[in-house]
Order: C-alpha cells, then structure tokens, then sequence
C-alpha cells in the first residue's frame, strides 16, 4: 500500500471506514493512495451532514424533506420530458430518413457522400431561410431546365447528382 494510504488511514476521520478498507485489502483489492482518500473524505462529508441533520429541529427536518421530496419530483419530470424529447426526435429521425430513401432513390449514396462533406448546421440554416431556400430553388429550376449534368463550380466539388433522361421531366420541388 503506497504511503500516502496508510497517512489517509491512520487519520481520525477515517476511523469509522478502516475497517472497510482493510477488509476489501485482506480480499485482495489493492485502492490506491487516491482512492483512500477520497472515501476519507466522503465519510467525513457524511458524518458533517448528520452532524447538521441532528442539530434541525423537527420543523426543519420536515421543511428540508419537502423540499428534497419536491426538488426530487421536479427532476423526474425533466427526465420524463427528456424521455419525450428523445422519442420524438428519434422518431423524426426515422421518418425523414425513409423521406430520404424515398425521394433519392438511387442517389442516396451520392447525398450521403455530399452529406459527409457539408454542415448540417448550413443545411438547416439554408432550408429554414427563406430568401436563401428561394435563391437555390431558382437556381436547380434553371439547372433543371437543362437536361445535361451540373457542373462544380470549381475543380474541389463532385459532381451535382443532377443528370435527368431527355424523356424524363426534371421533378418539382415543393413550394414553402
């Protein structure tokens, strides 16, 4: 046992744990100096807290097992909420990436491989804006209108997924 330990054990606080310790030590547990020490000090913090415990008075006692029981309440319903939050979005999850199946076909594999490449952050902030959603809409409407492959812009993008048929009409976006 490191020297630190037996100085953390041989201390008055940790009197009441000795024992404990020296049992799981006997099992062959080896705790190290840090472990000691803090089971040390959380035995200390709790004997300090009953210390407070025994000095309230039974009005007290009751006012702080309210509190703790409504404090304890509150937490659950933020769990349960969380819980919610999480299915919801879970399940929303679910839903577009089917739309994603769905809408994509066999570019799927494409859209992920753009997908690895841009922001969802930029992509959400470009479908939720307007002006900028309207600005690229015109701008694939006009693409579209050319039944040929979209070009990168410059030599660092792939290809746009964009390559229809000649008897295939190009498909509609939906309107916002």
């Amino acid at each position: 046992m490191p020297p630190d330990g037996l100085l953390a054990l041989s201390s008055r606080a940790a009197k009441p744990i000795v024992d404990k310790i020296v049992g799981r030590i006997d099992a062959g547990q080896k705790p190290s100096a840090a472990e000691i020490k803090e089971e040390v000090a959380e035995e200390k913090r709790q004997a300090q807290r009953a210390a407070l415990e025994a000095k309230l008075t039974p009005q007290q006692r009751n006012t702080k097992a309210r509190r703790e029981a409504e404090e304890q309440r509150r937490d659950q319903a933020r769990k349960r909420e969380w819980a919610k939050r999480e299915a919801a979005e879970s399940a929303a999850t679910k839903v577009t990436i089917k739309m994603l199946i769905s809408c994509l076909g066999d570019h799927l594999g494409e859209f992920v491989a753009l997908l690895n490449k841009a922001s969802l952050r930029g992509i959400a902030r470009v479908l939720r804006d307007p002006v900028q959603f309207a600005a690229i809409r015109a701008e694939l409407s006009t693409e579209m209108a050319t039944p040929e492959t979209v070009e990168p812009e410059n030599d660092d993008e792939p290809l746009l997924p964009f390559t229809y048929a000649t008897d295939q009409p190009p498909a509609q976006l939906p309107m916002r």
